[in-house]
């Protein structure tokens, strides 16, 4: 971006298709990992026997419990990503406002 330009938005879509830059994969990638992981060691553990107590059906609530954490976690990561690029546009559309 050169100086004095105002705030653009194309960089901000440069900017959301950059990943963080402490996480190389994409959250969406992570998000999907989780859930297949879950998936998958419920159906093993249903098919090796294992009870979680006296119904059988406890395991939906489990797999239910797992996947609606694992949403809000993404959610939550994606609402603070969010807010800090908002917060990266203001202050980059006042400093060039400035000078």
């Amino acid at each position: 971006m050169k100086s004095g330009s105002s705030f653009e938005p194309s960089t901000l879509v440069e900017v959301l298709r950059c990943p963080a830059p402490y996480v190389p994969v994409s959250l969406y990638y992570l998000t999907g990992g989780a859930f297949t992981l879950l998936a998958v060691v419920a159906v093993l553990a249903l098919l090796l026997g294992v009870t979680l107590g006296d119904p059988p059906y406890i395991w939906t609530a489990v797999v239910a419990l797992g996947f609606t954490v694992i949403c809000w976690l993404s959610a939550l990561y994606l609402l603070y990503r969010g807010g800090r690029l908002l917060h990266q546009g203001t202050a980059m559309s006042s400093s060039s406002g400035q000078s």
